[in-house]
Formats: C-alpha cells, sequence, structure tokens
C-alpha cells in the first residue's frame, strides 16, 4: 500500500508540474513522514523571499490528506514573520468534509488535495524573506493522523 500511496504522489507531483503556467512566484510542499501522522511539535517552516511587491498575490495552502482522517475540520496555526522580524499569528479552521460527510478537494483513490486560500490579494509590503511556520492544533490530538503533506504556494492572482 505505500508503494501504492508513493506511486500515486509521484504522478501527481509530475502532474502539478506540468500543469504550472509561470504564474507561481513560490511552491513548497514538506511531507509529514511515512506514517501520516502530524505532531504538534513537527512545526513545519516556509521561507519565501519577496522580491517584488507592485501588486497582491493569492497565498494558498496545500493540504494533503488520506480517506482515513477521523475529523470533520483541521485547527492549524500560521505564523508569519516578516522581515523586520514582526510576527502574526493566525489560527485556521480548514473544512475537510462538506455538509454530507464528503471529503473536500481534489481526490485520487484515497488521496485528497485540499487546496485553501489564506487571502486572495496578499500584499507583501516590505522586501526580504518572509518565514511562515505551520502547526497542527487540534485539541487533544496529538498525532493528527492521515495527513501527508502541508505546502504553501504564492502565485499572481487570476482575474475573474
Amino acid at each position: 500500500m505505500k508503494k501504492f500511496c508513493l506511486l500515486i504522489l509521484i504522478v501527481i507531483a509530475l502532474a502539478q508540474t506540468a500543469c504550472n503556467d509561470g504564474k507561481t512566484i513560490y511552491s513548497e510542499h514538506q511531507k509529514l513522514g511515512d506514517d501520516y501522522n502530524w505532531y504538534k511539535k513537527d512545526i513545519k517552516t516556509f521561507v519565501f523571499d519577496v522580491k517584488q511587491n507592485s501588486h497582491p498575490f493569492e497565498f494558498v495552502l496545500d493540504l494533503r490528506y488520506a480517506s482515513g482522517y477521523y475529523y470533520d475540520k483541521a485547527l492549524l496555526t500560521i505564523t508569519e514573520t516578516n522581515p523586520s522580524g514582526e510576527k502574526i499569528r493566525r489560527d485556521l479552521e480548514i473544512a475537510i468534509r462538506d455538509a454530507k460527510g464528503e471529503f473536500i478537494g481534489d481526490k485520487g483513490y484515497d488521496i485528497i488535495d485540499l487546496e485553501y486560500v489564506l487571502d486572495e490579494k496578499k500584499d507583501f509590503p516590505v522586501f526580504g524573506k518572509y518565514t511562515y511556520e505551520i502547526s497542527q492544533d487540534m485539541p487533544d490530538v496529538d498525532p493528527l493522523e492521515f495527513v501527508m503533506e502541508v505546502g504553501l504556494v504564492v502565485r499572481e492572482r487570476s482575474e475573474k
């Protein structure tokens, strides 16, 4: 089963790379281990170097999880540290299942990719490195099971 899941992850990663339209400024995804457990102490760190700030960007959190995920939501914390050292903490409640109990996101067998828009018009007012720390914050749940990967994506906004 693990080899099958790894094969699916590779295919999805290649498909995402092939579909990149050149508007992605930053994209990084970090695995949560072969056992698909996200421990509270496992804080994922992402560093994004802002070199342009002439317009806002779409700022997205990606979450990959397996269909064995137990809960209707995921409680996460994301802390932004800007180049000046100022920190802003944001508590997130991300819906995992809809009102009918169905998993939300793009499904591929038993793996689901969920894209959660953190900010449709994210401004980066200062040039330099922004650091984002993401952790799971489910009360009385450690580890959070069946979570495979978390990622951040910054891209040009698509005008709708």
